[in-house]
C-alpha cells in the first residue's frame, strides 16, 4: 500500500468489501492497490477480531 495510505486504506477496503464490492472491483477503482494489499487488510481485520479484548459490535443496520 502506498505510504500514508494505511490509515484510510484499511477502512476503505473493508467498507468496500462490506458494501459488496469484489476485490477485482476495488483494484479497478484504486489501481495503486495490489491483490496483496486487499489480502493483508483481510488478515489484519481477522487478527483484530481474535483479540482477547475484542468488544463485540451491537447489531446495526446499514443505510
Amino acid at each position: 500500500m502506498p505510504e500514508g495510505y494505511l490509515d484510510n486504506g484499511v477502512s476503505l477496503i473493508l467498507d468496500s468489501l462490506a458494501e459488496g464490492s469484489t476485490p477485482e472491483e476495488i483494484l479497478a477503482d484504486y489501481p495503486t492497490l495490489s491483490p496483496e494489499d486487499i489480502q493483508a487488510v483481510i488478515v489484519y481485520a481477522s487478527d483484530l477480531a481474535k483479540e482477547e479484548d475484542f468488544i463485540p459490535l451491537r447489531e446495526f443496520a446499514r443505510p
